[in-house]
């Protein structure tokens, strides 16, 4: 690990890793110098387990009508299901110790529900980390291109533009969502609905037909204005985390002040913990809509 500082004395961090096949996704974003900004965009669905049958697929009347009124409140559902990609432009931070903050400009790139871009700016240039569809990458400040392996990504987007899940829940009745309950927020005070969500698919397995459960995610909805105020799910850091009997803590992503963007009220800060550790906080200056992303902006290309 290396630091640096520019002239307006930000700290940078530089970590080199190589990718063994047995890195979290938590390690791999940390050598972007952003820290651990997408812990768990990436791992959705990487640690399946088979539900009993198609008919365990709960979806709950009573979470369904509040999903409606989340995207109601958000801009309406069919104002969101017409953002064919979304770019986030602000500055990640990452506390390293008591007393300095690593500090990168960051731009995030999304295009539906399974392609997702992150550009880092280091002193020296920019790094990227990819997901497109599952296979995942990075490109280097000198342009070389690594090839990193690959998940079986169920929704890779939903940690920075969850309005997209909900709305792809609402019409694909494979996604099971369970009774909200009423909650209260420790920090904020807010009264909260909880929901869970979980997609349910089926695959055959040689003569065996099986249903397949995503990692599930926890959906926590502020009761007054009806917007999405934290998601969370467990980690587990391939293995290497022997917590919640082995399964890691909750990685936990929070949002905050909200402000309308083309309509769309959106948040403009983000918050990552593992467990009660802060590991980054975005402050998102401006969101762009429907930019024209194409499918090569999510397939880096080497350097020549």
């Amino acid at each position: 690990m290396q630091f640096s500082r520019n002239r307006s004395n930000k700290v940078f961090v530089h970590l080199h890793l190589h990718w063994d096949g047995a890195m979290s996704i938590a390690h791999l974003l940390a050598s972007c110098g952003i820290s651990s900004i997408l812990l768990t965009s990436f791992l959705l669905g990487s640690s399946p387990a088979i539900a009993q049958s198609t008919s365990n697929i709960e979806r709950s009347p009573e979470a369904i009508t509040l999903m409606q009124r989340v995207l109601t409140a958000s801009g309406g559902g069919a104002s969101i299901e017409a953002i064919h990609d979304l770019v986030a432009i602000g500055t990640a931070s990452a506390p390293m110790n008591s007393e300095e903050t690593a500090e990168n400009a960051v731009t995030i790139s999304l295009r539906g529900l399974d392609q997702l871009r992150v550009d880092s700016t280091q002193p020296t240039g920019v790094r990227s980390i990819f997901n497109n569809r599952g296979s995942l990458s990075s490109k280097e400040v000198n342009g070389t291109v690594l090839r990193l392996g690959s998940e079986d990504t169920v929704s890779t987007t939903s940690h920075f533009f969850p309005l997209e899940h909900l709305a792809a829940a609402l019409r694909d009745s494979s996604y099971s969502v369970t009774v909200p309950e009423s909650v209260s927020d420790e920090e904020s005070g807010h009264n909260l609905y909880h929901f869970r969500l979980q997609r349910v698919t089926s695959e055959v397995v040689g003569s065996v037909h099986r249903m397949v459960s995503s990692v599930a995610l926890d959906y926590y909805v502020d009761a007054t204005t009806d917007c999405i105020l934290r998601i969370q799910n467990l980690h587990s850091d391939r293995g290497r985390t022997p917590i919640d009997n082995g399964r890691g803590p909750y990685e936990i992503y929070r949002f905050s002040n909200y402000r309308l963007d083309d309509g769309i009220l959106l948040p403009h800060k983000l918050s990552v913990s593992l467990g009660k550790q802060l590991i980054s906080t975005i402050e998102i200056n401006e969101y762009k809509q429907n930019t024209g992303l194409a499918e090569s902006d999510f397939a880096p290309a080497q350097k020549q």
